[in-house]
Formats: structure tokens, sequence, C-alpha cells
């Protein structure tokens, strides 16, 4: 009987099956780091993309904040500018008001009326002056109140100071309002009777009383 060595054949089948093996492996380990390096080729791709956009949304708001900026100095100085315009209208309407009062008030002053002071504070004067006589005190207050510019006039001091035998000076103070509308500008009013009789400081003004003492001072 034929004995066969089946030793050398078994061995080279294990060699092949190794080599096979190792082929199968090195194909499974190199493809699985192919598909390693193409995900980080990916994510790194997604990488670069993020940082690319974010340099962009970076730009973006720089110039967004830059224009924010530019807009904030504008209204700053808008701002500035009305501010300034204000004070200048402000000034006008002052001056304007000024002029006014003054053009106003030198209509209501008799011939015999010397004013010497003159405060404002708000819509509230102060006028102080002196006379030549009651009358001229009382005609000047009448003529106030029927100005449509002022409010009713408070006689607040009156006093006297002999000159000669036959003249004496009357030196007052009177205080008044400015009527003023709702816009800032004085209004046309209806004018106001000034009463007969006023008191102020324990003065008691009588015009038909000062107009008789006038006339036998004067002999008319």
């Amino acid at each position: 009987m034929v004995q066969i060595n089946m030793l050398p054949w078994r061995e080279r089948a294990r060699e092949i099956k190794r080599k096979n093996f190792f082929t199968a492996l090195g194909g499974v380990v190199g493809f699985a780091l192919f598909i390693i390096f193409l995900f980080h080729l990916y994510y790194d791709d997604l990488i670069h993309y993020q940082e690319k956009r974010n340099v962009f949304l970076q730009n973006e708001i720089a110039q967004k904040q830059m224009a924010l900026d530019k807009l904030r100095v504008n209204k700053e100085q808008q701002g500035l500018i009305q501010v300034k315009l204000q004070f200048l209208i402000g000034l006008r309407e002052k001056s304007y008001h000024a002029v006014q009062l003054l053009n106003e008030l030198i209509k209501t002053v008799p011939d015999t009326i010397t004013l010497s002071k003159l405060a404002r504070d708000g819509n509230a004067l102060t006028i102080e002056g002196k006379a030549q006589s009651d009358l001229a005190v009382a005609a000047f207050l009448k003529s106030i109140s029927e100005n449509a510019f002022f409010a009713q006039p408070v006689l607040t001091g009156i006093s006297s100071q002999q000159n000669s035998a036959d003249s004496e000076t009357r030196f007052f103070q009177i205080k008044v309002e400015q009527r003023e509308a709702e816009t800032g500008s004085p209004v046309q009013m209806q004018q106001t009777e000034v009463k007969p009789r006023g008191e102020a400081f324990g003065f008691v003004l009588d015009i038909e009383r000062l107009q008789a003492e006038e006339k036998k001072r004067t002999g008319h």
C-alpha cells in the first residue's frame, strides 16, 4: 500500500491561509485608514469652512459696529445742534419779548414820570421811579392796567421827598405781571378798568381827590 505524505501540502495550505488572512487584514486596515482619512478631510474642510464663516461674520459685525458708532456720533452731533438751535431761538424770543416789553412800557409812562429801575423775574416786573405828584402815579397805574400787555398793577410802595416849598417828589414801586399766551407770546385781552381806590402798605389812592388837589395847587 502506497503511503502519501500530506505534511508539505498542509503546510503549504496553512501558509496560503496565513497570507490570505494578513492580506485581508491589511486590506481592512488600509480601508479603515482610508475611511478615517476621508473623515479627517471632511471634518477639516468643515472646520475650515466654519472658520471662514466666523471671519466673515466678525468682519460684518465690525462693519455694523462702525456704522452704529457713526450713527451714534451723528445723533450726538444732531442733539448738540438741536440744543444750540433751541438756545438761539430762546435768545431771539427773549430779545423780542424784551424789546416788546420796553415798547409797551414806554406807551404807558406819562411825561411827569421818570423810571429809575426795571427788574424782571420771569413774567413778574418790578418798576421803580419818581413822579411829580400822586396824580401822575395814579395815571401811570391806570395806563398800565389799560394796556393788554400787562395784568392789573399793584402799587407796593410810595414815599415823598420835599424839594422846595411848593414842590414835592413821589418815589414809588409798582409790581405787575406780563400777560402771555400758552405759546409764550403776549396776548390781546380785554382792558380792565382800574378801580378808583387802591391800597398798598396803608396808602390810599383816590383819583378824584388827587385831581381836585392838583387843580387847587395849579389854580385851575
